[in-house]
Parts: C-alpha cells; sequence; structure tokens
C-alpha cells in the first residue's frame, strides 16, 4: 500500500458503520419514546436510572477486556503471536464471567439486606442481567478488534436495539402489569442474544487460527493493561452517567430528572457514531503506529473527520430547528428539556469529533494524561451537575455536560496532535 492512500477495501467499511449507527439511533430513540409513552415520566425516570446504572456496572464486569484487545489482538495475530491470542481469549472470558458474578451476588446480597424482593425495582432486575450485558460489551468489541467491524456493529448498534424495541412492544401488550422492571428485562435479555451471537461469530472468525495452538499466557502483563482500560472506560462512563444519577438523588422534582433523562437520550445519539467508528479505526491505528504509515495515518485522519464532521453538523441542525418537536413525542411535557437537549448536542457532538484523540493517546503510552483528564471529567461533572443542577435542574445538568465534555476532548485532541507531529517529525 503506498503511503499517503488508504485501500478503499479499508475505508468502504466506515461508510457501513455511519449508517447502521443512524440506523441504530432511530431505533433506540424510537425505543425510548415508547418507553416513556408506556411508563410516564415517573416510569422512565426508573427506567432511565437503572439502565444508566447497569452501563456503570457493566463497564466494571468488562474489566477492560475489550478495550485492550482493540489494541492486543491485531498485534498478536499480525506478529504470529497466536499462543498469545489464544490465551488471551480465555483470559478476557473469565474476568468477565468472575467478575460480574462477583458484581451480581453484592447487589443480591444488598437487596437482601434491605429487606427488598430483588425482582420488584428496575435496578435489580437490570443487575440480573449483568453477566449478559458486560458479555456482549467485550464481545463485540473482539468482533471489532478481528476487524469484523460491519458485523460487530451490526449486532451492537442494530440488533440489540431492535430486539428491545420488538421485545418492549410485545410484553406491554401482553402483560397488563408492564412497568420499568420489564423494560429493563427486556433490555438486559437482548443484550444476553447479543453476546451469544458476537461470541460466536468471534470464535468462527477467530477460532480456527487458535484451535491448533498452545494457548501461551501473560497474566500479570494483562491484568495490568486491562486494568488501565477498565480504568479510563469507567471514568468515560462515569462522566457521561453519573449526571443523571447526581440529579437523582438532589431535591428536584422527578420531571427534571425525567427531562434530563429524555434530553441526554436524544442529543447523545450522535455517540453512537463515534462508537462505531472508532472501533473500526482502532485497529488500523495500532497496525500503522507499529510499521510507521504516518501518510497513511494523516489521510485516514481528514478523511474520517470529514465524515464525522458533516454528520455532527447535520444532527446539530436537527436539534436546534427541530428539538422541541422532537422532545414533544416523549409527551407535551417533555418540551421544557429543549434547552438541555442543545446543551447536551453541542457536547457530545465535539466529543464525537474528537473522539478517536484518547485511543491514539493510550496506544502511544499516554494513558497517564488520559487517565487524568478524565479524572478531572468525571470530578467536574459531578461536582458541576451538583451545584447547577441545585438551582437550574435539567438545563443546568445539560450545561456542566456540555461545558465538561468540550473541555475533555479538546485538551486530548490538543496533546494527541502535538505528540503525533512530535514523532512524524523525528522519524522522517
Amino acid at each position: 500500500m503506498a503511503n499517503g492512500e488508504v485501500k478503499r477495501s479499508e475505508t468502504a467499511p466506515s461508510y457501513w458503520l455511519v449508517l447502521l449507527s443512524l440506523i441504530s439511533a432511530a431505533i433506540g430513540y424510537i425505543t425510548s419514546i415508547t418507553v416513556a409513552q408506556i411508563l410516564g415520566a415517573d416510569g422512565f425516570e426508573h427506567y432511565a436510572v437503572a439502565i444508566a446504572s447497569l452501563a456503570i456496572l457493566s463497564t466494571i464486569a468488562e474489566a477492560g477486556t475489550g478495550k485492550f484487545a482493540l489494541k492486543a489482538w491485531p498485534e498478536y495475530i499480525t506478529t504470529g503471536q497466536l499462543g498469545l491470542a489464544s490465551g488471551f481469549v480465555r483470559f478476557a472470558l473469565t474476568a468477565v464471567v468472575v467478575i460480574s458474578l462477583v458484581i451480581l451476588l453484592v447487589a443480591a446480597t444488598g437487596e437482601s439486606v434491605e429487606g427488598n424482593q430483588f425482582g420488584d425495582h428496575a435496578f435489580g432486575i437490570a443487575v440480573c442481567f449483568l453477566p449478559g450485558v458486560a458479555l456482549a460489551g467485550a464481545g463485540i468489541d473482539f468482533v471489532m478488534a478481528s476487524r469484523r467491524a460491519i458485523m460487530g456493529s451490526f449486532i451492537s448498534r442494530l440488533f440489540i436495539p431492535l430486539l428491545t424495541f420488538v421485545t418492549i412492544l410485545f410484553c406491554a401488550q401482553l402483560f397488563s402489569s408492564f412497568d420499568s422492571s420489564w423494560a429493563a428485562a427486556c433490555f438486559g435479555m437482548s443484550s444476553c442474544i447479543g453476546a451469544s451471537i458476537a461470541i460466536v461469530v468471534f470464535l468462527r472468525t477467530s477460532g480456527q487460527k487458535l484451535r491448533s495452538v498452545t494457548p501461551a499466557y501473560q497474566v500479570r502483563h494483562w491484568t495490568w493493561e486491562c486494568t488501565k482500560y477498565l480504568s479510563l472506560a469507567m471514568l468515560v462512563t462515569l462522566t457521561f452517567r453519573i449526571s443523571l444519577l447526581v440529579l437523582e438523588v438532589l431535591p428536584v422534582s422527578e420531571i427534571e430528572v425525567s427531562l434530563f433523562a429524555a434530553a441526554t437520550e436524544t442529543g447523545c445519539l450522535i455517540l453512537l457514531l463515534s462508537k462505531s467508528t472508532d472501533k473500526y479505526y482502532q485497529p488500523y491505528i495500532s497496525v500503522m503506529l507499529m510499521q510507521q504509515s504516518w501518510d497513511e495515518a494523516v489521510t485516514m485522519r481528514r478523511q474520517r473527520y470529514k465524515k464525522i464532521g458533516i454528520a455532527c453538523l447535520l444532527f446539530l441542525g436537527i436539534v436546534v430547528f427541530f428539538g422541541r418537536r422532537i422532545l414533544g413525542l416523549y409527551g407535551e411535557e417533555f418540551k421544557d428539556g429543549y434547552l438541555a437537549l442543545c446543551f447536551v448536542a453541542f457536547g457530545a457532538s465535539t466529543w464525537t469529533v474528537f473522539s478517536l484523540a484518547p485511543a491514539y493517546l493510550k496506544f502511544v503510552a499516554k494513558d497517564q494524561f488520559v487517565f487524568l483528564t478524565n479524572v478531572f471529567g468525571a470530578f467536574a461533572m459531578a461536582t458541576l451537575t451538583f451545584t447547577l443542577g441545585m438551582h437550574w435542574g435539567a438545563t443546568g445538568a445539560a450545561f456542566a455536560f456540555c461545558v465538561v465534555l468540550c473541555a475533555v476532548s479538546l485538551a486530548n485532541l490538543f496533546v494527541a496532535t502535538k505528540h503525533f507531529a512530535g514523532i512524524r517529525q523525528t522519524i522522517e
């Protein structure tokens, strides 16, 4: 492959990833609206908080294995270290299952101590599906790491959201007692099925390469690396999810929590674009750094900025001109969250455009800087949400969300750009 040129076969799938992200955004949004219409503002609040809590716990349960696989797996396969590849798969599967079960046991014990029936609450039901949700996240990352980007995105961005939507509709029609716990169960069950499919796809894609080799293990090294990726993933998850949880415990009305939940559901739809395309680009970044293919990296970065930037501008235009009407689909009372939606959308779009910068920094051993920026982000998000949310409810929390995401994104971009320019100049 000539310098400065990225093969069409390598860039074409990114268009499909964008399309899948848009379809997923539509399905996810329709699902959110449907749940709000069925459950009302109070029920939607319980559902949103349960799913946000499950996202945080599943990030812990994934143990950073999938995120580290996006870097390690391409290296193992490219350099022919199949024994380590085989051993890492076993290590990752064991870690995810064990940690998930431990968290589930702790949650069940906590419910018992409080004297509550475990199945009576949306959060309790959601946690029951934690192993499946964690396996889905890690399994899809492994599929992405094996350069099956379209298949991985199909499972995570289309199959799981669509199955969740269909299951919610079916259960809502079938059971008159349908509530937030049922909705959480539909989400969890769909994730479990998605996890099974992801594991089967990965084993069929990469299993043949590993069956004839003896697994080799670097448990200490993997544990350390996965812990670093887990810490970073946890901080990012907290940055995006902690606002809703903080607002939930503040002395504000339940409608303010629901308004913010609806605003983040809508404004953060654009994040699906970065989540899916980044997992396509990250394995190639790993290989390009190893092969010092700087011109290819620059070309790919420009193409990504062009596609992602246009998509974000279109998204922001839709939010500004039609945001109030869109929120009205949740219910008339949700229209008051328009300003909060604008703040959230701008912050999420900024993060999306520059989302590849922290991944690059992690690949070039700048983990400490990424860690510090994310610590700042999580702490600042909680603090500002507490302060502004106390006085201005959903709008204050959304403004804090926007400010923190923009600050963290631009800091990562500045350091990544400076580092890349430095190593390129030094080597050339």
